[in-house]
Order: structure tokens, then sequence, then C-alpha cells
């Protein structure tokens, strides 16, 4: 280090210039750009409860980002952003991948700094700066490229399938109440696990789980009744929501707690789908339960727990939108629901799947009545 001292004086004056840091910056600028990154590594690894690996992932993307852009974070656009990504694809391609981890990432970051007032609000007192976007929802949806192929394992149900399976699942517990099989409350539980899977767009775990008092009430859709919305606890312990769209579903539930959840619930569980022993909704016996269903129904697919859920992402496209349909399943990122969830099917799958539930085969309300008696 080349050092000047001052005749008469033991002050010595630096002539190298300070470093910038990692992304370009110095002095207030740099410390205010860390406190904003560990602050929201904090929120990744407490409030969102990221594994490490998932948050190392994040933070890695992030800080490429920011040392590409050579700004603090107030000062990003979303002109950096496109500057960015192309400079990357000149490089080499990027995977779809790739692009929805910086989109969901960078989005994140932006959705958590602008829901934070008190951090935006010390920027703008030192750097008389607000927080811009960086990132849109019409840039967030990277798209597969012309050689990539969907997954053969994923699926939806077309009109038709839906509504033969329900048929199916009428047929069959119609058969077990005549013949007084003891099958006959389990296919009912199960058809009505079906419906509620389709309805609010259910994971099979986040079913399974469900308790009763997690039914919400909304005064803006009173004919809902209590099935308004639900408060659904997620991947990764998240709590979350999801709405109910179809309000003949109402008597499906009713029916449900009327006439066929009681035969369960001998030890008074709060859970809303239980066994035969009143303990918690087998996976296996329903997974079972589909795949007889679906051979009875005629439907060559592999018809799952979570067909349902990618069925609901296909029939309500069109309703709701991409964003839409992103919170519904709860998803952080917008290209997955695109890219695994959406399959579209003829325009009339919305009309036949709310058809189908809502009929509820009055022979079978009968039988189930004279059982009952």
């Amino acid at each position: 280090m080349v050092n000047q001292v001052k005749p008469g004086s033991s002050n010595v004056v630096s002539l190298v210039p300070p470093t910038p840091d990692q992304f370009g910056l110095l002095g207030d600028e740099s410390r205010y750009m860390s406190l904003v990154l560990e602050a929201f590594e904090n929120h990744l690894r407490g409030t969102r409860a990221l594994k490490d690996s998932s948050t190392k992932l994040a933070m890695g993307q992030i800080r490429r980002f920011a040392g590409f852009v050579q700004k603090p974070i107030w000062q990003w656009s979303q002109m950096d952003f496109d500057s960015f990504m192309g400079s990357k694809k000149r490089v080499r391609p990027l995977s779809a991948a790739t692009q929805a981890g910086y989109l969901s990432y960078l989005r994140m970051l932006q959705e958590w700094l602008h829901a934070n007032s008190e951090l935006r609000a010390l920027i703008e007192a030192k750097f008389s700066a607000d927080v811009q976007e960086w990132v849109s929802y019409e840039t967030a949806i990277p798209l597969r490229g012309k050689n990539k192929k969907r997954a053969s394992e994923t699926c939806s149900l077309n009109p038709d399938e839906v509504k033969a399976l329900l048929n199916a699942f009428d047929s069959e517990i119609e058969k077990a109440f005549r013949s007084g099989c003891k099958a006959a409350f389990p296919l009912a539980r199960d058809k009505v696990a079906t419906i509620f899977l389709y309805c609010y767009a259910l994971r099979i775990n986040e079913l399974i789980e469900f308790k009763t008092s997690q039914f919400q009430y909304d005064s803006r859709t009173p004919q809902l009744k209590k099935y308004a919305h639900i408060c659904v606890i997620g991947k990764g312990d998240k709590l979350g929501t999801a709405y109910c769209f179809q309000h003949q579903a109402v008597d499906v539930f009713e029916w449900y707690e009327k006439y066929i959840r009681p035969k369960f619930a001998a030890n008074d569980s709060s859970l809303y789908f239980l066994n035969e022993r009143g303990g918690p909704f087998s996976e296996e016996s329903y997974r079972k339960t589909l795949k007889k269903i679906a051979r009875v129904a005629g439907i060559k697919k592999n018809v799952t727990s979570h067909v349902f859920r990618r069925t609901f992402a296909t029939v309500y496209m069109s309703i709701l939108g991409l964003e839409g349909v992103s919170k519904q399943l709860r998803h952080e990122n917008m290209a997955t629901t695109f890219e695994s969830y959406y399959r579209p099917d003829p325009e009339s799958a919305g009309r036949e799947v709310a058809n189908a539930i809502n009929r509820v085969d009055e022979r079978i309300m009968q039988e189930m009545e004279r059982y009952e008696s």
C-alpha cells in the first residue's frame, strides 16, 4: 500500500481507493444491500421454512443477478432482468427449470421487499428511492423449448372420463347398499374424497390431515355456507387457502356429514375423512379404490389422487387465468402451474364436472335412508 505522510504529522492518508463489494457497491449502499439480502435469507429459512440446500440455491441465483446488475436493489428494473437473462442465454441455452429458478426467486424477493414497509422506509429515508419492479407476472412464465416434450406420466381427466368415474362410483355404491355390503359406506366416503380433492385442488396428504375446523365461511358467498374456502397446511407446513368454486359441492359435503361420516367418527375425531376404525384416512386404501373404480368406468389412464389437482388446473385455466389457478394450487412459481399442471381439454370440461358433482343419485339416498332405519 502506498501512503503519503504529511510533514510534522503522524496521520497516514491512504492513496488506495476503497474496494467495491461483489455487487460493485461502496459505503452505505453496500451496507444496506447486505442488510436486505441477509434479512431475505432469514425469511427463507424462517418464515418459508426452506431447506438449507434450497436457501443456498435461491441466494446464489439472487447474488449472481446482483453481481451482473452492479446496482443496489432499489435501482433494479425490468430492463436489468431482461439484460441478465439475455446474457445468460448468449453463453449457453438455459433450461426451463433454470429460467424458472431465476424467475421464482427474484420474484419472491421482489414481493417480500414490496411487503416489507419498514425496510422500504429505511431505504427511502437514506437514499430517497423506492423499490421498483424487476420481474413482472408477464415475464415470469418460461416456456419449454419446442424440442421439449411434456412429461408423459402426467395427465388430467377429460369431461367424459370425469362423468364416467363418478357414475362408476354411484353404480358401485348402489350395488353395495342393495346387497348390504360393508363396503358401501367406505365407497361413499371415497367418492366424496374424490370430489373434495378436485373441488379444492388438494394434495392427498392435505386431504388426509384436513380437519373439520379448517372450513371457513365467507359472507361474500353465503350460498357456499361454511365450505367457501378452507385453510390448508401444505408443503413445508406452509399455511395456505383453497377456495370452493362449485356451489353444487355443498350438497355433497352436507350429505357426507349427515349420512356417511358418522359411521366412521366413533372416536369423535376432528379429522374430516376417517378410516373404518375411526383413524386417519388411508392413502393406500383410497389408491386401490380409485384403480378399481377407474377399471369399472373403462378409463385407461392411471387415475391417482393427484389427477384431480391437474384436472382442476386444466378446467379452471380459462376461468381463473394462470395466476388464479396458480394461487389455488398454492404454487410459488407460475411456471410450475403452466408446465406441469395445465393439460388442455375440451371446453365443456368444467360444465361436465359440475353436472357430475351435482348429481347425487336419489336411489342411493333412498337406500341409505332405508339402511339407517
